[in-house]
């Protein structure tokens, strides 16, 4: 905790491995860009992540708000956005990876998968994309 000269407190964790400080808060992205419409989620509660499915592939995987005119098809799968930024998220997404777990279906496009999966669980990456 750290005492700003204003009286105001900013509470974090740092952990030092040697020499190194590293910040053990995760950075989380909560604001998002709908891939239909190319306007901002900016409440995850209104967002999904949808993919298509076809036959048992899927593919088109995108971030699109929970308005219908955004769906990227009507057959298609689809997660709350806030439920995928939860502590299952990064689980979901790597059981969609398993076969094993997945039966009957596969990730037809690897690309938009790994893109989306980087939006959602890697720090700072849909800001820095933008």
């Amino acid at each position: 905790m750290i005492e700003l000269i204003d009286h105001k407190t900013i509470n974090f964790s740092i952990e030092t491995r040697g020499n190194i400080l590293i910040n053990t808060e995760p950075q989380v992205t909560t604001i998002f860009t709908c891939d239909t419409c190319h306007k901002q989620i900016t409440d995850p509660s209104k967002g999904y992540f949808q993919w298509i499915r076809k036959e048992h592939e899927l593919f088109q995987f995108s971030i699109v708000h929970i308005n219908p005119a955004c769906h990227i098809a009507r057959n298609s799968g689809e997660k709350p956005l806030d439920i995928m930024l939860g502590r299952t998220g990064i689980q979901d997404l790597d059981n969609m990876l398993d076969p094993t777990l997945m039966e009957p279906f596969t990730i037809g496009d690897m690309q938009s998968f790994m893109e989306v999966r980087r939006r959602l669980t890697w720090p700072l990456y849909e800001e820095a994309r933008l």
